[in-house]
């Protein structure tokens, strides 16, 4: 456990000071525009690269030696939807800086992504909510599939 630890930090910490060439190579930086941006130099958006690969990294390593970094009660097909859905509002985020997709598109590709995700798995939908204090919320009970005849 300690060295899958160390190694993520080595990681984030290689992936920091590598951000200028990285963005280079892929030509991702935020541009100052003196209008909504009001910085003075260009910025790498690397961000959700960094949050995508390490949650890739601690899914991947969870499944792999059982760690239970995340306790997660999950299938092969569980942690496969959960992957697939985090690199593809990964890719959503990445378009959205390169080529400044609209809102509307993006909301609808979230959306279609959500879906079809649910659709194909249905563990991935919330049913209650643990609140601080040991308050908890049941979500079965805002069903709007469960009949309301009285």
């Amino acid at each position: 456990m300690f060295e899958i630890i160390l190694t993520l930090i080595f990681l984030n910490f290689f992936i920091y000071f590598k951000l200028d060439k990285i963005s280079t190579l892929i030509n991702l930086y935020d541009i100052p525009d003196n209008r909504l941006k009001k910085h003075k130099l260009s910025t790498p958006l690397l961000g959700g690269f960094i949050f995508a690969s390490n949650l890739f990294l601690i899914i991947f390593l969870n499944y792999l030696f059982d760690l239970n970094i995340i306790s997660l009660q999950a299938t092969i097909k569980d942690y496969f939807v959960i992957i697939f859905l985090i690199f593809s509002f990964f890719l959503i985020g990445f378009f959205d800086d390169k080529y400044q997709l609209k809102p509307e598109k993006k909301i609808i590709f979230s959306l279609f992504l959500l879906i079809t995700s649910l659709m194909f798995n249905k563990n991935l939908l919330l049913t209650d909510l643990n609140l601080f204090f040991y308050k908890k919320i049941f979500l079965n009970d805002f069903n709007m599939s469960r009949d309301l005849a009285p």
